[in-house]
């Protein structure tokens, strides 16, 4: 009694190619459509921050308030003199 053990010799290699691919293209599909449609659900919930809001927390993050009275009084004077010109 003989057993064929070269079980990838007898068949066709190019069907077991073809096999893989087709086993891996559904398992892309699927992880695609799971986080298409079941993830992106959550993240819908969460508002989003304008860009003018962020922006300014950004800053906030960086800058530092003004401790020194002079430099605060030239501050203010330079606020003062930009909003007249810009009127």
């Amino acid at each position: 009694m003989k057993l064929n053990i070269n079980v990838l010799g007898s068949a066709n290699t190019g069907l077991y190619f073809l096999y893989i691919i087709l086993v891996f293209g559904a398992l892309c599909l699927i992880v695609f459509l799971i986080r298409k449609f079941v993830i992106n659900k959550n993240k819908d919930k969460k508002e989003k921050p304008d860009e003018e809001k962020a922006a300014s927390e950004t800053l906030n993050r960086y800058l530092e308030d003004v401790k020194d009275p002079e430099a605060q009084k030239q501050f203010d004077e330079y606020e003062q003199n930009s909003n007249n010109e810009n009127k």
